[in-house]
């Protein structure tokens, strides 16, 4: 004999779940049938919902009033939805009326209570039967356990998504139509790349802080050179004298004279002297600025393309420092050298002191006159006194810009900023990665540095910015600028032994 099982389908096992004949019916496999009996609540709420507007909800009724509808004018046959493993029919049976006896239990001016009063009753009628209430909804799941009537609990996976709203929607149709506006924009793609060319999410770098030297260690470094090249008191003899020149130029009338040292030129090199020492104190005292300018700051490097259907009008890209640092652009170097690593200056030489100098004179006076003629040769060139250089002075050319390069805005920056932008009149798509390279620059005592880098694009046809945030992580070691100053100070003073 088959096994049956009878569930009594609430209202929203049509309007809320699929179709029935695309559920799964597993969770019943050790039935061999499952009778679905639509009782008169159900299929009234059902005509009640089919005119509720254009709803899903509406719809669906529509759809289960319509089957309902059919089975009726066919004599009330019952309608197959499954033929095996179980086979599912589905009846209808309004001639079942609530138990009276719950009355006094159950509220049957409500749809639900209805359901449970006419289930109650087929049990009653069927006691050696499985009869159970199929709902989702917990308003008659209450009732029903109150009367002693089973339970079918609909599966979760039987409902359909909830409806959208009008307003989810609307919602849906402005998104869709932004969406297709925005694929006939640019869009941008940016990364972080290393010096290799690799893709990084997160900017990690070294670098090397070096101290400056302290008041006491300028003060020595000082002592040691005005050792090595104390002030001068000797400068020669302070009489003129002259000597006669032996051979061929004694025939020609010519001789040497010695002219000493000024007091102008001796209180020249006394003021040479002083200022000398100073360069000196200020290359110490700014030591640690160049080796860190010839060691260089963190760098970063970021790729932007336009990977857009059309290209960017009258774009501007931005690089923002979020933390405690600041940015700036490469230094612009237009040298053959440019990639050779700077080196620390050297401490400039001293002055050298007057002792006075031979020259050699005529005592016929017409070699004098050669003489300052060449003199005037060498101070006033003739190509000095050209009219043309002279009187037509060169006009300032202005070089028209590349509508696809960028450009710094206002000016490339020549100290870390905050932010600095860049503008192109026209950014075309489906071309190469454009490189932004630039320098993390901090304060020399910090540690190590946390932050991010921020790479914004806008563009005239851009309907909302493109934003990239890089991390940015800085790892911070120490270095003595001592070691190198004294090595500097010691080539000095090895000139001076040489």
């Amino acid at each position: 004999m088959a096994k049956t099982i009878y569930l009594f389908p609430d209202t929203n096992v049509f309007v809320q779940c699929y179709p029935l004949d695309q559920l799964d019916w597993a969770a019943w496999r050790e039935f061999d049938q499952v009778h679905l009996i639509v009782a008169r609540p159900v299929q009234a709420e059902i005509d009640d919902q089919k005119n509720r507007g254009r709803e899903r909800l509406a719809k669906r009724a529509r759809t289960a009033s319509s089957l309902l509808r059919d089975m009726i004018l066919g004599g009330c046959e019952p309608h197959i939805v499954r033929d095996g493993g179980p086979s599912v029919k589905l009846l209808i049976r309004p001639d079942i009326r609530p138990t009276q006896g719950l009355r006094d239990r159950l509220d049957y001016g409500r749809a639900d209570d209805q359901l449970v009063g006419t289930v109650h009753a087929f049990a009653q009628e069927h006691p050696e039967s499985d009869v159970r209430i199929l709902t989702h909804d917990t308003g008659p799941m209450a009732s029903a356990q109150m009367v002693g009537v089973g339970i079918a609990p609909v599966p979760d996976n039987w409902l359909m998504p909830p409806e959208p709203s009008a307003a989810d929607r609307k919602l849906q149709s402005l998104q869709e139509e932004v969406a297709k506006l925005k694929e006939r924009e640019p869009r941008f793609r940016m990364a972080s790349l290393d010096a290799d060319g690799g893709e990084h999410e997160i900017i990690e770098r070294d670098v090397t802080i070096y101290d400056a030297l302290s008041a006491n260690e300028i003060a020595a470094l000082l002592d040691r050179i005005k050792t090595c090249f104390p002030i001068a008191t000797d400068f020669g003899k302070r009489e003129p004298s002259e000597r006669q020149i032996q051979g061929v130029l004694q025939v020609m009338g010519m001789k040497e004279i010695f002219t000493p040292a000024t007091d102008d030129e001796i209180n020249d090199y006394r003021h040479k002297y002083e200022k000398w020492l100073s360069a000196c104190e200020n290359r110490l005292k700014h030591l640690h600025t160049a080796l860190q300018e010839s060691a260089g700051w963190p760098m970063f490097l970021v790729a932007a393309r336009n990977e857009g259907t059309r290209p960017a009008n009258d774009a501007l890209i931005t690089f923002a420092a979020k933390g405690p640092f600041q940015i700036m652009p490469p230094p612009y170097q237009a040298t053959e050298n440019d990639d050779e690593d700077m080196e620390a200056p050297d401490l400039p030489p001293p002055p050298t002191p007057p002792k006075g100098r031979w020259a050699t004179a005529s005592q016929f006076g017409f070699l004098d006159t050669l003489a300052q003629f060449e003199k005037f040769q060498r101070d006033f060139p003739l190509s000095k006194l050209g009219v043309q250089e002279t009187l037509i002075p060169s006009l300032p050319q202005t070089r028209r810009r590349d509508p696809n390069g960028f450009y710094f805005k206002p000016d490339r920056p020549t100290c870390p900023v905050p932010e600095f932008d860049l503008e192109c009149a026209q950014w075309r798509h489906g071309l190469e990665d454009e490189l932004f390279p630039g320098e993390l620059h901090f304060k020399e005592r910090v540690g190590n540095i946390s932050g991010a880098l921020e790479c914004r694009v806008h563009a005239e046809n851009l309907s909302a910015p493109e934003v990239m945030v890089f991390p940015v992580r800085v790892r911070v070691s120490r270095a003595k600028a001592y070691d190198t100053a004294q090595e500097l100070v010691e080539a000095l003073c090895g000139k001076e032994r040489s």
